[in-house]
């Protein structure tokens, strides 16, 4: 079974001491590792799974319950929720073997073998339900810190439909604004990793910000991800300077604003010629700072680096 997510779990086929090949579920704890039913019991030979399908009511799957041979069977992930649908193939043992292949307008199309045809041909069949496909599924979403801006890495385990996820970014947790988008893969049952830089976190005026994904479908239908919070305050930033040479100033890119800092300017043999307070981008040369090599100290509680540069 696939890296699929129903109601926080996943299916699988697993083998105990005591079952032979058995439907279990896991939501990735060992407690919350159970069987979910022994379809075949009293024997270790255990069930068939050769065919599956998720949906948003439940796991269709290919089963063998010691009787029917392999028919359709669902799951909703208790003892109790899992059931043949129907005994499809009623001549000998053998089953319809099932195999599930596509919903389309909330119909669960598949094939099976009814047992009518003497050349091994399947039908096709299906389901008498109104079903839908399992929408996009995160595995998982972060947000992290970096030296000049705030990294989003999340994944999914399944995409249906899929069209974009939307970049949210709030300096409140209430009012979101988009920030950029990336493009979603459209329909995946494997799973899938995204990342989205933002560069411009250092200059949203808030030492925290907050994020959320919202994923939209192909049918314009959407849904959000949890929200996930960044301090700003106190990272180390990736300063650069620029121009390189200069002849009367330079310009300091990267800085973070929103705490004090300071700037030291030393010549060739190590000496301090120039200091003060770093305000804004800009420091403006003495008039009498001849030319050569030199080195900028920046340092305060969002930065502490070493920059060089030349005046000529």
């Amino acid at each position: 079974m696939g890296l699929f997510l129903f109601n926080g779990f996943i299916f699988f086929v697993a083998e105990d001491d005591t079952h032979g090949n058995e439907l279990w579920r896991t939501d990735g704890t060992p407690a919350g590792t159970v069987l979910v039913k022994d379809i075949n019991p009293g024997t270790r030979d255990g069930a068939s799974y050769n065919s599956y399908y998720y949906t948003t009511s439940g796991l269709y799957f290919t089963g063998n319950d010691g009787t029917s041979g392999n028919e359709p069977f669902v799951s909703n992930g208790l003892s109790s929720g899992t059931s043949i649908v129907a005994n499809i193939n009623t001549v000998g043992t053998s089953g319809s073997d099932p195999e599930f292949s596509f919903i389309k307008s909330g119909t669960l199309y598949f094939t099976a073998d009814n047992g009518n045809s003497t050349s091994g041909y399947t039908d096709f069949y299906k389901l008498n339900a109104t079903l839908s496909d399992l929408p996009v599924t995160l595995l998982d979403f972060s947000a992290t810190l970096q030296s000049n801006s705030v990294q989003l890495n999340w994944a999914t385990s399944s995409e249906i439909n899929s069209k974009s996820f939307e970049i949210l970014r709030s300096t409140d947790a209430v009012h979101f604004d988009n920030i950029g988008r990336v493009d979603a893969a459209g329909n995946s049952s494997v799973e899938r990793k995204y990342i989205y830089d933002d560069v411009n976190a250092f200059n949203a005026g808030s030492d925290v910000l907050y994020y959320r994904l919202q994923i939209i479908d192909k049918d314009g239908k959407s849904k959000y991800s949890e929200v996930l919070q960044v301090k700003l305050k106190g990272a180390v930033t990736e300063l650069k300077i620029y121009p390189n040479p200069s002849s009367t100033f330079v310009q300091v890119g990267g800085l973070d604003n929103s705490t004090p800092m300071r700037y030291f300017i030393y010549n060739a043999e190590g000496v301090a010629v120039q200091q003060g307070n770093l305000d804004n981008e800009r420091i403006n040369f003495k008039s009498d700072l001849p030319k050569g090599l030199y080195t900028l100290r920046v340092t305060g509680e969002t930065a502490n680096e070493t920059l060089r540069f030349v005046v000529e």
